[in-house]
């Protein structure tokens, strides 16, 4: 069980319980900008909702990003496993995480909201066709996005990577809100969809996580651009870069997006990986 190892960490539990309420604000906030105070039979303004989910992600990217790495995504915490930028256990945990906070935050929307105005609550609308395409397509390149803001050998990249996440969920609703409503997000379709009872071609979502978790990662091997995920020292602001690479002390860039402070570890900037792993 050495994957599970350290999981009863203080550092462990924070960034577990920071993707909780990342998640659950997300939630909160984003549905709530679905919802159609005019009537059910007034247009949706796409672009209030479109920049809505993408400046809630930013802005919780933003908070929680030193925690956590600020996923609240789990088709992100899926990507960072299977590229061995976060270990197993946490990622388990932060999806369960993940789909408690949506379920939670659905659930304080829907108690609040009433209900001649509530409609679906942003329940994602999908079909097993053109749905899956256009999911894995929007959800892809918000993945894609991370790994190349997140990115600490680049030092082009004068910008914060969080508002660059937000314009991509941003940049990604815009196109998808009149075909699928929009998920890119496996939790934030999951929260109403367990509170409204709405479960129509949800395997869809699921699909389209499992689609995406190595395309963008592969692409940037393909294109040899360095990426790697980042772990960042509360103490001092040096990277630790995990995986099989030793300490770089002149990487300018900070990534607030992966694996956050490592589990069991002992917050002075410790490396783990392979050959050439070594504390500082």
């Amino acid at each position: 069980m050495t994957a599970f190892k350290g999981i009863w960490t203080q550092p462990f539990w924070k960034a577990v319980s920071a993707e909780f309420l990342a998640m659950l604000i997300f939630v909160l906030l984003s549905l709530g900008s679905t919802i159609r105070w005019n009537g059910k039979d007034q247009p949706m303004d796409l672009v209030l909702v479109s920049l809505c989910f993408g400046l809630s992600i930013a802005t919780m990217v933003q908070c929680f990003g030193h925690i956590s790495g600020g996923h609240v995504n789990p088709a992100v915490t899926a990507a960072m496993v299977c590229t061995r930028k976060l270990s197993l256990a946490k990622g388990l945990f932060y999806v369960v995480a993940q789909c408690l906070g949506a379920i939670t935050g659905a659930g304080i929307l829907y108690l609040i909201t009433p209900s001649s105005v509530a409609g679906g609550l942003g329940v994602t609308k999908l079909s097993a066709g053109h749905g899956l395409l256009v999911e894995i397509f929007i959800t892809f390149q918000l993945v894609l996005t991370i790994f190349a803001t997140c990115d600490p050998k680049r030092e082009d990249l004068k910008g914060s990577s969080a508002l660059a996440i937000g314009f991509s969920v941003a940049i990604g609703h815009m196109f998808a809100i009149d075909y699928t409503s929009s998920s890119m997000n496996p939790a934030r379709s999951f929260g109403p969809a367990v509170i409204m009872g709405k479960w129509e071609n949800h395997w869809v979502i699921c699909s389209n996580n499992n689609n995406n978790n190595n395309n963008p990662f592969l692409l940037k091997l393909f294109l040899k651009i360095p990426c790697y995920s980042s772990n960042i020292n509360n103490n001092n602001n040096k990277i630790s870069l995990i995986g099989r690479l030793s300490r770089r002390e002149d990487v300018p860039r900070r990534c607030t997006v992966g694996s956050g402070p490592e589990q069991g570890g002992n917050g002075q900037g410790e490396v783990r990986g392979g050959k050439g792993a070594r504390r500082g």
